[in-house]
């Protein structure tokens, strides 16, 4: 059957579930205590693709800026009037990462774990990952920050 082959999702999750009070699932903003899911895929676009239908992004809105540090903000999510969803913390099992590159296959990185904390679109979030890096192959334990979503930038 032939057709129109449709653009893969920027997040795929086999299976998930939420843990909330009812309360707080409805006042403003909506507030998760956990998200636990497997089989996560989370796709980027290549470098210089500006990506704009994948959906929201990680980085920083223009050239060479300093880097944020929790509780900060961008210029790119300064305008957002606070979060509607808080989540405190995002576990990961059985995850990957692929990174599409011109004229390449995507760039997997396998994630055996992976924790996010306290995530919100208007602030960075801190990550605890356990993943295999594709070349040079290698385990790697890694912890940082990353975002704010930047929805102007996908990569």
């Amino acid at each position: 059957m032939g057709g129109v082959e449709m653009e893969k999702p920027l997040i795929d999750v086999g299976e998930f579930t939420l843990e909330a009070e009812l309360s707080e699932v409805l006042a403003r903003p909506r507030h998760f205590r956990s998200l636990r899911g497997s089989d996560l895929t989370v796709r980027g676009p290549a470098r210089g693709s500006r990506g704009e239908a994948a959906g929201p992004s990680v980085g920083s809105a223009g050239p060479s800026r300093a880097p944020l540090r929790a509780g900060q903000t961008s210029d790119a999510v300064a305008s957002v009037p606070g979060p509607s969803v808080l989540i405190d913390q995002i576990i990961a099992e059985r995850a990957s990462i692929q990174i599409a590159r011109t004229n390449k296959p995507f760039r997997v990185f396998d994630i055996q774990a992976l924790r996010l904390g306290s995530v919100a679109l208007d602030r960075p979030i801190s990550f605890e990952a356990s993943l295999t890096n594709p070349r040079p192959i290698g385990r790697v334990e890694t912890s940082g920050y990353f975002g704010p979503w930047n929805r102007t930038e996908v990569r």
